[in-house]
This record gives C-alpha cells, structure tokens and sequence, in this order.
C-alpha cells in the first residue's frame, strides 16, 4: 500500500471533516480531490521542494506529492532564504512549489541533478547538521504508514476534536503527528502562524481547539499571558521537543486537571514517533518519555558500544520500520549513524526500573534538554 492509498482512505471515511487557515476552510474530500488533479500536473516528476507562505498551500503541496509518488521535499520561509537555498543546492529537486503569486504553482527546474535512491523516499525531512551542512533524511511509505499505524490506540483523538497547528509542517513532529494524524483520526485542524500568545489564546477560544501539540516553553508562555482558563476547551495536550521540570508539570496539571497530557520524543529520521509517555502517567512521570512504539526496538549502549544496565545512561540506539533509509546523497554520513539497521539517536538516555525511557541530553552536551 502507498502512502496516498493509505491517506485517502481514511480521509474519505471523514470525508466532510475541515482543514481551515484563516477565512478559507476545505473538506477532506476536496483535499483528495486537489490532490489528485496536482498529481496529475506532476506525472513523470522525481522530487519536488515545498516552499510557502501558507501552512495550508504547504499541506495541499505534500498530499498532491503523495498522490503523484513524487518524493517531496518540505521547506520554510521562516529559516530563511540562506537555509532554503541550502537545501536546494543539496537535494537539487526537479520541481518546485509555491504560492508566491497568491496561488499554488509548479516550476520545474531545469537544471535539477537529483537522482531516484533504490528505494523512492515520500519524503526527504531536512535540518541543518553540527557542521552546518544539510542532512536528508530519506523516509518511505512505508515509515510512515509504520509511525502512523503504531500511534492508532496511544492518542485518544477522533473527529469530534479540533486541533490547532502553529508551527511549520517543515518540522517533523508536526507533520507526523499533528497533521498525518490528524487526517486519519478524522479531526479538524487549524492552521495559525500567529503566535502572538494573546492572539493564540483567542484561537484556541473561537475555534472551541481542544488538541494542541506544543514545546513546554512556549505552552508556559501562552499560560502566563492568560488567567481564564476555563473558557479553553483542551482535552489533548501534546509535549516534546524538550525537558519537562517538576515544577512545569505541576503547573501544567493544575491548569488542565481534566486534559490528556502526552509526552512523546523522536527524530526526523524515525518518521517522527520513537516514544510516548500515555497521559495516565505523566503526573509521576513527567520527567519520562515513555515506552518505544510497538515496531520500534531500542538499545542503550555505553562509549565501547556495550549494552548497559537499567537505570545506567548510554547512548540511545533504535530499530524498526518508522527508521529512514539514509540520508540523501550523503553515503559516509548514513554510514556513521546507521549500523546493521540500528540507527544511532545521538541522545543520551536510561531506561529506568519501571520500564520508562528517559532523555538526558545531546551527547556531548551538559544541558538536560533533548534537541530535536
């Protein structure tokens, strides 16, 4: 099964659901529909960058990518034109898509150098190295439709919830689980690149949110700027991307005594999801992120590469069908992190006695904060 295939099935079974930004709301159906007709347009076409101002032209550019099983390439304007232009010099797509002019348009590239990979990447998720140098990470359909699948039953969100997107689908995090998700749980999402915390607040009100995935700190700062807490209708609250303290959790508790709250960790090259803390520990373990996904193996290995005890930290290593298929053109830098199917995390983890991972850091790094 592709991954279009995939989508649009469970997209149609909510067909009437919406995706709205701003003033301008679509059915799913109409997505699939829009879809398929851009595939079309892009028949024959090897990879494609996604460069837009909208959120919403961005999600509508990837599904016709899927639909087309054209590899596509994520991008966003707010990293700048430096790291776009980056990105282009490295991947070297054939085609491009904006909405620039108002509307969604397709330029080929004429010059474009890339080749297909033995195994056509949906996606190739990319960020910028130690070095400074771009990485591609080159995820299947399969990846995904495995990241998907392994989250079913861990997030109890159906179509009777609305969820608000604030931060680029170029992340890995939100295009996974925020938006994928979404779409095959049948929710309503809503798009806002407003983060102005008095703004979101009103958003989260007109638009009755009760979902959101959010990093620790820019939840607090939303919290600080608003007192009425009551008119907030959030059931689900999703963390990652950082360190959770007690004394967040404690907050973030007291706030929302009745809310779902996930704690959840991954890569961009695990097609996001590694783990997730079910919200009916997070009170007692806040500070975990929970147990790998179903597919998804792990091992924890120390400086000489050797396996370490419960409770020890180590290297964090992970295994399964979620994992990419290398970096593009970059065999020596695949070579370096992926080892017999194991795919090296980089992140300094335990497993404590009751079975949780738990992240200390970047290796090499002092600060407990986990880097994604």
């Amino acid at each position: 099964m592709t991954l279009w295939d995939f989508l649009k099935d469970r997209m149609l079974k909510n067909n009437t659901q919406t995706v709205k930004e701003d003033n301008v709301s679509i059915s799913f159906e109409e997505l699939v529909i829009y879809a398929e007709i851009m595939a079309k347009k892009m028949k024959g076409e090897k990879s494609c960058a996604i460069c837009c101002t909208s959120e919403l032209s961005t999600a509508m550019a990837l599904l016709g990518c899927f639909a087309a099983g054209v590899t596509a390439i994520p991008m966003s304007i707010s990293y700048g034109d430096k790291h776009c232009k980056n990105i282009l010099h490295h991947i070297s797509p054939t085609t491009f898509i904006t909405d620039s002019a108002g509307t969604l348009e397709i330029y080929q590239i004429e010059d474009s150098v890339y080749k297909n990979p033995r195994i056509r990447p949906a996606l190739i998720m990319c960020n910028q190295d130690s070095d400074g140098s771009i990485k591609g990470a080159m995820i299947s359909d399969l990846n995904i439709i495995t990241n998907l699948s392994d989250m079913e039953n861990l997030f109890d969100i159906d179509e009777s919830d609305s969820i608000l997107i604030t931060r680029p689908l170029y992340h890995s995090s939100v295009l996974t689980i925020e938006f994928l998700f979404s779409l095959i749980k049948g929710a309503r999402i809503v798009f806002e690149s407003n983060k102005k915390p008095s703004f979101l607040f009103g958003k989260l009100i007109s638009e009755e949110i009760t979902t959101i995935g959010v990093t620790p700190t820019m939840f607090s700062v939303l919290l600080d700027s608003y007192s009425h807490y009551d008119d907030l209708k959030l059931k689900h609250i999703i963390f990652g991307d950082e360190y959770i303290g007690e004394e967040t959790a404690k907050k973030f508790r007291e706030t929302f005594n009745n809310a779902n709250i996930y704690n959840v960790y991954g890569k961009p090259e695990t097609s996001f999801c590694i783990s997730v803390l079910p919200p009916e520990y997070f009170d007692k373990y806040h500070d975990c992120v929970g147990a790998p996904l179903e597919s998804i193996s792990i091992k924890i290995l120390n400086d000489k590469e050797k396996s370490v005890l419960d409770g020890e930290y180590g290297t964090l290593w992970v295994r399964g069908d979620s994992i990419m298929r290398g970096y593009y053109n970059d065999k020596e830098k695949t070579q370096t992190i992926l080892k017999n199917g194991w795919f090296c995390t980089g992140d300094i983890a335990m497993v404590t006695s009751e079975g949780w991972l738990k992240i200390k850091g970047r290796k090499g790094e002092s600060f407990e904060r986990i880097q994604l």
